[in-house]
């Protein structure tokens, strides 16, 4: 009985070591791969940021912010004074233009191949650039208007596909936090401000 008993005894023990054992040494890996992804993620911040001095989204995207608003702002400050429905429907009117532009005229890919060729990274990394909002300023003592926010019941033609945005560019299907390497809050300034 006590030979049974101490069997019994040493087999829960070695079961026990054995799960904890499994879970460390599982622990580690994840600490791992999480610091691999955080260099990862930092490496590729610091090349992105590296890659737009001075621009937009990507090389040539500002360009393209600055031209559809800058045509755009004396009829949006209008409607926004005179009408709200009009100034809504005006905004998504102006919303599309400017993110199927982005959308056209992306060199996103090249800019994140490069990267990923450069730093020796995984060619199978996949990434994606996303639009979330933009708001503009008629007049400095009434604060930011919602030109498109991706939060927002608006009436664009181009719907949110995902928490982050409507996508300007990229494959990665499953968008989160972890994943996710930069957001930035640019702004810019014309007759009128607006920042994105």
């Amino acid at each position: 009985m006590k030979d049974r008993l101490y069997k019994s005894v040493v087999l829960i023990s070695f079961l026990i070591l054995l799960f904890v054992q499994l879970r460390l040494t599982y622990n580690t890996y994840v600490l791992r791969d999480r610091d691999y992804r955080i260099q990862d993620k930092t490496l590729i911040n610091d090349e992105y940021g590296r890659s737009i001095p001075d621009d937009k989204l990507y090389q040539g995207g500002g360009k393209i912010i600055d031209s559809i608003l800058s045509r755009n702002m004396p009829g949006l400050k209008s409607a926004y004074e005179s009408n709200d429905r009009n100034f809504k429907a005006l905004a998504a009117k102006v919303s599309d233009t400017l993110i199927l532009h982005l959308k056209a005229q992306s060199s996103m890919d090249s800019i994140f191949k490069s990267i990923v060729k450069r730093n020796g990274l995984d060619p199978k990394l996949q990434y994606l650039l996303t639009f979330e909002s933009i708001e503009i300023n008629f007049n400095k003592n009434k604060g930011n208007v919602f030109l498109f926010n991706h939060k927002s019941n608006n009436q664009t033609l181009l719907p949110s596909a995902n928490p982050f945005g409507v996508i300007i560019d990229g494959t990665l299907a499953f968008p989160n936090l972890q994943n996710r390497v930069t957001n930035l809050s640019v702004s810019g300034t014309l007759l009128y401000d607006y920042r994105t």
